[in-house]
């Protein structure tokens, strides 16, 4: 009966072991390392966007120049 228990806790012993070993320690590692990627460094400050404030004079659109164009015909905006 003990080499029966015995063969029991090495087999068992030797799948766990095994799937640990390739595949729960490299997602482990894989995981943190994604999450380190993910998490913003604490120097790199992000800018909020600022409502209402003026563009510069070449980066402003006229109002008569929409999506249809100057004349205002149905031109579509990209064409592939």
């Amino acid at each position: 009966m003990s080499f029966v228990l015995l063969t029991f806790v090495l087999t068992l012993t030797l799948v766990l072991g095994g799937y640990w070993g390739l595949v729960v320690c490299p997602e482990r590692q894989v995981s943190r390392r994604l999450r380190q990627r993910l998490r913003p460094h604490r120097r790199a400050v992000i800018a909020a966007p600022r409502f209402g404030c003026r563009t510069s004079p070449r980066h402003r659109r006229p109002a008569s120049q929409g999506m249809a164009g100057p004349s205002g015909e149905g031109r579509p905006a990209l064409v592939l």
